[in-house]
C-alpha cells in the first residue's frame, strides 16, 4: 500500500509540475496587441529647416519612437518627403533603416525638396512621414506615422539637378538614346533648361527623360494640360501633345516641374534690315516644304538668320554653307524675297540651307 501511494503522489505531484510549468511557459510568452492597441511611430523633428551652401554637407539626424505592436518580428523604418495637400502623390524617400534614427546629409534633403518642385530661396511647408514595415514576418501590414508637416526654405544647389534633360517623341521617332533632342541648363538658372526643336507633323507627341535610354526616368502628364509635369511613379504618365508643325521651344524649370512650350519663328536681322541688329523681320513657314519665307527692302550691309528673336541659335553663310553661328552674309541695297529652308532628319538633326532672291 505504501508503495501504490507513493507512486500516485509521484504521478500527481509530475502532472502539477507540467502544468505548473506549461503556465509559467503561457504567463511569458509575448502576447501580439490587438489591433488598436498597436502604436505606429512618432516622429520628433525641428520646427523649421533653413538650408544654405555653407551648411550644405552637414549632417542631420531625423527621429522617431519605435512602433509597437506587442512582439520584436524585425522592422525597418522608411522616411518619405512629400509635397503638402497632395497625399504623398509624389514620394522622395529620404532613407531606410533598422533604427529609430536615419542620417542623412543636409544637402541630400535639400536635393529632396527641390525634387518635389519646390521653390529655393524661399519658405515652404513639405510634409515628412515614416513607415514602419515587417519584412520578415508577413502577418503585420505596415504602420505610418502621422504626417508632419515642417517649415523648409531649400537651397539652389545646381548639383541637385541633372546635367541635362532628354526629350523622346514622335518628332524623332520616340528614341530615348538620342543625344540631338535634349534640354541644356540655362545659364545661372539652376533646375531650368531649354531647347529649339521642329515639329514637323501636324500632331506632336513627346515625354521628357532625366536618364538617356531610360524609360523609368520618364515624365509627362495626367489628366487635364496643367503645364505641370508628372513623373513615372509605377504608371506611365501621358504624352505631352502639341499641335501645328513648326519650330518650338520648350522650357522646363525641374525645380517646379513648371514647363512650356512655346511656337517660335525665324527671323532675318543685321544691320542692312529695318530692325538693324536690334529687332528681327519674322519669316513666314510653310510646313509643306519646311521653308521659311519673307519679302523685305534690304540696305547695303549684313544680315544673318536667327530663332525666337535671340542669339541662341542663329546661322550665318560659312564658305556657301549655313551653319549655327556661322559669319554674317553680306548683301548690296535691294527688294528680296529671303528664303530659309530647314530640313530634319527625323531623329533631331538639322540642315539649313538659304536663298536671296532680288526682286
Amino acid at each position: 500500500m505504501k508503495n501504490r501511494y507513493n507512486i500516485a503522489l509521484a504521478v500527481a505531484l509530475g502532472l502539477f509540475g507540467m502544468t505548473a510549468t506549461s503556465c509559467t511557459e503561457e504567463a511569458l510568452k509575448p502576447t501580439v496587441l490587438a489591433e488598436e492597441e498597436r502604436t505606429a511611430p512618432v516622429l520628433s523633428l525641428d520646427g523649421s529647416y533653413v538650408f544654405a551652401e555653407e551648411t550644405i554637407n552637414d549632417a542631420m539626424d531625423l527621429t522617431w519612437s519605435p512602433v509597437n505592436i506587442g512582439v520584436n518580428v524585425g522592422v525597418s523604418y522608411k522616411v518619405e518627403l512629400g509635397k503638402v495637400g497632395t497625399d504623398f502623390a509624389e514620394i522622395v524617400e529620404l532613407g531606410i533603416t533598422e533604427e529609430t534614427t536615419l542620417t542623412v546629409t543636409r544637402k541630400d534633403f535639400n536635393k529632396g525638396l527641390l525634387t518635389l518642385g519646390l521653390q529655393a530661396d524661399k519658405v515652404n511647408n513639405v510634409e515628412v512621414r515614416v513607415t514602419a514595415s515587417f519584412a520578415n514576418y508577413s502577418g503585420f501590414e505596415s504602420m505610418t506615422s502621422e504626417i508632419s508637416t515642417v517649415e523648409v526654405t531649400p537651397w539652389g544647389d545646381p548639383t541637385a539637378f541633372p546635367d541635362r534633360l532628354y526629350l523622346a517623341g514622335s518628332f524623332q521617332g520616340w528614341d530615348n538614346s538620342n543625344e540631338v533632342t535634349v534640354l541644356e541648363p540655362i545659364d545661372g538658372a539652376a533646375g531650368e533648361y531649354q531647347g529649339f526643336f521642329l515639329f514637323h507633323e501636324a500632331d506632336t507627341y513627346f515625354k521628357i527623360l532625366t536618364k538617356k535610354g531610360a524609360w523609368d526616368s520618364q515624365w509627362g502628364e495626367r489628366g487635364d494640360a496643367d503645364g505641370i509635369l508628372d513623373p513615372n511613379d509605377g504608371g506611365d504618365p501621358d504624352a505631352l501633345a502639341y499641335s501645328g508643325a513648326g519650330f518650338y521651344k520648350i522650357y522646363v524649370n525641374f525645380a517646379t516641374k513648371a514647363y512650356e512650350v512655346t511656337p517660335v519663328t525665324w527671323g532675318v536681322i543685321g544691320d542692312a534690315t529695318p530692325g538693324v541688329w536690334n529687332d528681327d523681320t519674322d519669316m513666314t513657314f510653310d510646313p509643306a516644304t519646311s521653308t521659311y519665307s519673307v519679302t523685305m527692302d534690304l540696305n547695303d550691309g549684313q544680315i544673318k538668320f536667327r530663332l525666337a528673336d535671340g542669339w541662341d541659335v542663329n546661322l550665318g553663310d560659312d564658305n556657301g554653307v549655313l551653319t549655327p553661328n556661322g559669319p554674317n552674309i553680306l548683301v548690296s541695297a535691294g527688294n528680296y524675297t529671303i528664303t530659309l529652308k530647314v530640313e530634319h532628319d527625323g531623329a533631331g538633326a538639322y540642315t539649313y540651307a538659304y536663298t536671296l532672291v532680288k526682286n
